[in-house]
């Protein structure tokens, strides 16, 4: 029987997240996570199977952290608060901004499901 893992999904995501927020998604490798949890690599494959699949939690996390600067303040007419929106996300998450802007897939992640409907609801 394989030994019980010491780590959670949601401790790596953490762990993952952070470290993709202070040094970009390159950065984010199976070694580096494993460095960061204080472990080998064996944990992330046997929770998540492959860093491809950590990646793609970042990037569905980085797309709904967009999404709430997007919405930005409803005080504000709607094209400005998304315009601002847009800059304060590029300002204060540059690594996240870059990861959802210089990856077609994650931008794909952000506008697809409900994301549109939101913003338009905003817009309207």
């Amino acid at each position: 029987m394989p030994p019980k893992a010491r780590f959670s999904k949601e401790q790596m995501l953490d762990a993952a997240f952070k470290l993709v927020r202070k040094e970009g998604i390159s950065y984010l490798t199976a070694r580096s996570l494993a460095s960061t949890l204080g472990c080998s690599t064996q944990p992330i494959y046997r929770v998540y199977g492959s860093i491809d699949a950590v990646k793609e939690d970042i990037y569905n996390h980085a797309a709904a952290i967009a999404l709430e600067f997007l919405m930005g303040n409803s005080e504000d007419p709607p094209f400005l608060s998304i315009g601002y929106g847009f800059l304060r996300f590029a300002q204060q998450e540059p690594h996240l901004y870059h990861l959802l802007m210089q990856s077609p897939s994650a931008l794909e992640t952000m506008l697809s499901g409900e994301t549109p409907e939101i913003i338009f609801e905003q817009i309207r």
